[in-house]
């Protein structure tokens, strides 16, 4: 906070110099790639399922790795699951929308 002279207010600047030197637990974890539980071309299967079933499935597939994982490393991967988790929250099911959404946060 600044006061009507410009100057840092006491307070603010304490505040501040906290937050710099705040602690993160989540920097001790190490980041899991979790595409690697996935087989090569899941995207694809989940997209080419006929049956909301079978993408229900799917999706519970990286749910299950999601849930094992309080890191996610991000790649390249990554980025494109959460672009077809983007897709699939267009789906006429709403079981496969709700679990969509879940795997894309």
């Amino acid at each position: 906070m600044y006061n009507l002279s410009g100057a840092k207010g006491k307070a603010a600047a304490a505040a501040e110099s906290k937050d710099d030197d705040a602690f993160n637990p989540m920097d001790l974890i190490e980041a899991k790639d979790v595409c690697g539980d996935l087989p090569e071309g899941w995207e694809e299967q989940v997209l080419a399922a006929p049956k909301w079933s079978v993408k229900k499935e799917k999706l519970d597939e990286l749910l299950a790795s999601l849930a094992a994982a309080p890191k996610v490393k991000c790649t390249a991967r990554t980025s494109e699951i959460t672009k077809l988790m983007k897709k699939l929250c267009q789906d006429a099911n709403i079981v496969v929308v709700s679990l969509a959404v879940k795997g894309a946060l």
